[in-house]
């Protein structure tokens, strides 16, 4: 046989039906290539020959020849890491050659490979690195886009209340004091009041409508002001009167005196007497609870015209005009007027004064009306700022809490979760609110959930195809398209929203769900940014199942000193929620034949503590092969040792009841094993370093005993210490927790 070339080497492996493509079929290529052909092509051919000569040559007193055994042979003596007679021959060598060549040209081809490959992971990475940074600009655009709507806004509401002002009081003289009261007011709000430290606007809102009350006794001849609210809806509606100011004028009479001589021979006149200024006090009236609370129900009175029809109300007599109300039960004579309070554009309730208590017989008249018109707009303005200023605090403040937790360390899912629920709690009251987690396809499991009254449910399960609730519908919406879902108005507003959460892979990892107020009423602008900036702000916690698993059993793995029995726990609770599965058990080798069980649940729960091979013959496949397996009713999943580089090795199963497992299913559980391979390593290195700490402090007592006492501790995720243990005289303030 000639010798072969490289062309012929390539004809003979044409046929061999590798997927070079594949790492696993080019290592096979390379391997036929460098190490089978190179030896086995020239001891066949020299086979054949040999066969061929004894065929030629046979004679009845000719040895057998066993061909298998001289391959074998030749084989051995030509292996080219050590063999005897190593390319012994030109035919041998030539393949060598080639085989060499063959080699380099593959581990240049791997070299460049691998370089590419880095090269597209740190272009991937700097992908993602600019996506984060695109995303935090948008993000930094809009707030300060937002920012500077909001100021415009301000300064648009700013000109519009003057003009108001201006307006209603048509040219009065007292224009520029109205004015001087609303820059007042604003700068109570803004430099007096600190909403972060405030439950509601209650406080400030009492102080604003007393000092309008106050602002309407001084400058008018009204000896009683009074603020009332509108209260309920439709014909339950009452006007609730809560708050007031009373002005009690001296009155001096002036007494005829006969001129006096001053000693010249002149007369003159005494001063007359100048009356002192007027006590004037604000009170806020019962509350709408007492029984004593002033209330106005619809009909009642004449002020309704002032809410219903948004006109002024001046009663220039009010003893004998009909329908007219008095607390005290006596009609006495006096004046009235009544002007509406808005606030956001709508009826909100009046601001009323008589002189019903005057001692001076002062009337109140039109300029009077116009005057409490213009210090209601302005009352308005500062009710509203009050309510949108404690607003942005409560959104700061809550932004900045659920910001601390996202990078927190030890934050649990649970824990962003009820911090997510109060923070938009507080900005849309009145609102069924819900953080849901993805368990499977079909199952969602709301980790923590708010009610409008405020009543709290958590760890519930929430299914697909049998919950048939706006809330499921929405939220899966959501889960499945990654996309905002919404229940909206007519105008195009969101009366009820589920917002996702996405990770860099822009995989859903969470919902947020805000329902639809009991009166139907679309969410704010500012309550949507607040919701989706949330949600944006809670990502690094509200992971996919697997990164969910890894970084919650890494936490736990670092709060204790060695225990493990809590990683079994949420290992297998994590396992069964995101399989949908009816049972979960783990199980540590234990010998080759033999499984040590650290935790069943379901249709798993067992008295046992160990299953042997023959009890679960695919459990000890998975364990035998490190691979996951499958069969009719459970699937097993292979827990790994911390392995060297290169090498893995089984050390238990994590297996599953319940029908096989789809491909996400299949991930998380994987991802599970994982976790939890981390875990173990974690808290093993924990338990060993324990052991070995309390003897080395043992050791170090004996040696210098005037150490009275000595403790070995750890740090857990967020760097608080954990005693793990303590020898000697107890340290003040130090303890081992028990597990």
């Amino acid at each position: 046989m000639s010798l072969i070339n490289e062309r012929e080497l390539k004809g003979l492996l044409a046929d061999s039906k590798l997927n070079l493509t594949d790492q696993d079929g080019s290592d096979d290529y390379a391997f036929l290539e460098e190490t089978v052909l190179p030896t086995l092509l020239p001891s066949l051919a020299q086979l054949l020959e040999r066969v061929e000569q004894k065929e030629q040559h046979a004679a009845e007193n000719t040895p057998p020849f066993n061909p298998i055994r001289w391959l074998a042979e030749s084989l051995m003596r030509h292996h080219p890491e050590g063999g005897a007679f190593e390319h012994r021959h030109a035919y041998g060598a030539a393949l060598a050659r080639i085989a060499e060549q063959r080699k380099e040209a593959r581990l240049g081809r791997e070299k460049t490979r691998e370089e590419e490959k880095r090269k597209a992971e740190e272009a991937e990475v700097l992908k993602q690195k600019e996506q984060v940074a695109e995303q935090e600009r948008a993000r930094a655009e809009k707030a300060e886009a937002r920012r500077k709507a909001a100021a415009a806004l301000e300064e648009e509401k700013r000109k519009a209340g003057e003009l108001a002002v201006e307006k209603a009081m048509k040219g009065d003289d007292r224009v520029d004091m109205v004015l001087e009261f609303r820059a007042k007011m604003v700068e109570f709000l803004e430099k007096e009041v600190d909403f972060r430290k405030e439950d509601d606007t209650s406080r400030v809102n009492t102080h604003l409508h007393k000092m309008s009350c106050e602002l309407v006794v001084s400058h008018t001849a009204a000896s009683f002001a009074s603020a009332a609210d509108l209260v309920g809806e439709e014909e339950e509606q009452i006007l609730f009167v809560h708050t007031a100011a009373d002005k009690k004028e001296a009155v001096v009479e002036e007494e005829e005196e006969a001129p006096e001589d001053d000693g010249l021979g002149e007369e003159f006149s005494k001063a007359p007497k100048i009356a002192p200024p007027p006590e004037i006090s604000t009170r806020s009236l019962p509350p709408l609870s007492d029984d004593t609370a002033y209330v106005l129900r619809r009909g009642q009175g004449v002020s309704w015209p002032a809410v219903d029809e948004a006109k002024a109300i001046l009663i220039t007599d009010t003893k004998y005009t009909e329908g007219t109300l008095f607390f005290d039960g006596e009609k006495r004579q006096g004046t009235y007027a009544a002007v509406c309070l808005y606030r956001e554009g709508k009826p909100y309730g009046i601001l009323a004064a008589d002189t019903l208590d005057s001692m001076t017989g002062k009337e109140l008249i039109m300029s009077d009306v116009e005057l409490m018109g213009a210090i209601a707009v302005v009352l308005g303005e500062g009710l509203d700022l009050a309510a949108s200023s404690l607003a942005q605090a409560r959104r700061q403040a809550h932004t900045e809490k659920i910001e601390g937790l996202s990078e927190g360390p030890s934050t649990l899912p649970k824990q962003i979760a009820e911090a997510v629920v109060a923070g938009i709690g507080s900005i849309v009251q009145g609102r069924e609110i819900a953080v849901g987690v993805p368990d499977t396809k079909e199952v969602m499991r709301l980790l923590y959930v708010a009610d409008a009254a405020g009543n709290v449910t958590q760890d519930e399960t929430m299914n697909e195809r049998t919950d048939s609730s706006e809330r499921a519908s929405l939220m899966f919406e959501a889960a499945s398209s990654g996309e905002l879902a919404a229940v909206r108005d007519d105008a195009g507003g969101f009366l009820s929203v589920a917002v996702p959460v996405t990770d860099k892979q822009h995989q859903v990892c969470a919902v947020f769900y805000v329902a639809a107020s009991p009166h139907p009423k679309p969410l704010s602008e500012d309550a949507n940014d607040f919701i989706q900036t949330v949600a944006q702000i809670a990502s690094p916690v509200l992971l996919a199942p697997s990164a969910s698993a890894m970084r919650v059993l890494g936490i736990l793995a670092q709060a204790g000193c060695g225990d493990s029995a809590p990683l079994f726990d949420a290992a297998a609770q994590l396992a069964e929620r995101h399989s949908g599965g009816n049972g979960v058990l783990i199980g540590l080798c234990h010998g080759a034949d033999e499984v040590r069980l650290v935790k069943t649940s379901g249709s798993y729960t067992t008295g046992k503590a160990t299953a042997g091979r023959g009890d679960m013959p695919v459990c000890f496949q998975a364990i035998d092969k490190a691979m996951f397996m499958t069969e009719e009713n459970a699937t097993f999943v292979p827990i790994f040792s911390p392995p060297p580089v290169g090498h893995s090795k089984a050390i238990g199963v994590i297996a599953i009841a319940g029908p096989p497992l789809d491909d996400a299913a299949r991930e998380a559980a994987e991802g599970v094993a994982s976790a939890l391979t981390s875990a173990l390593s974690e808290a093993d290195f924990r338990r060993k370093l324990t052991v070995c700490g309390g003897k080395a402090l043992a050791s170090l007592r004996k040696q210098a005993p005037g150490i009275k006492g000595g403790f070995f501790a750890f740090y857990d995720v967020s760097g608080r210490m954990l005693c793990a243990d303590t020898v000697g005289e107890p340290i003040q303030g130090v303890f081992v927790p028990k597990p």
